[in-house]
């Protein structure tokens, strides 16, 4: 594994919902992700695309969000959604 990985202060930079004026993720992933799929993403960071993915998956789709550190995996996986219909749908390592 890299030394330098990201500090974790600059996730919570990244996940700011103001990020998604300039990086909307359904319009980065829905020509690519339909209801039904499985997506790995690799990177997931503090899980900024991972909610939206979920969404566009559905209940029969799956999210398997890959951190580079445990702990960002951990913070995922603890995360409420309570706006999806499945919560299993995301799997977070």
């Amino acid at each position: 594994m890299a030394e330098h990985i990201c500090p974790p202060w600059i996730g919570y930079l990244l996940i700011n919902p103001l990020r998604k004026i300039f990086e909307n993720p359904k319009k980065i992933f829905s020509p690519y992700v339909q209801k039904g799929m499985t997506v790995l993403e690799p990177g997931c960071g503090m899980g900024f695309f991972t909610l939206d993915l979920a969404r566009m998956v559905g209940s029969n789709g799956r999210v398997l969000a890959i951190a580079a550190k445990p702990c960002k995996g951990k913070i995922i996986a603890e995360k409420p959604y309570p706006s999806l219909t499945q919560p299993n749908s995301i799997t977070a390592h």
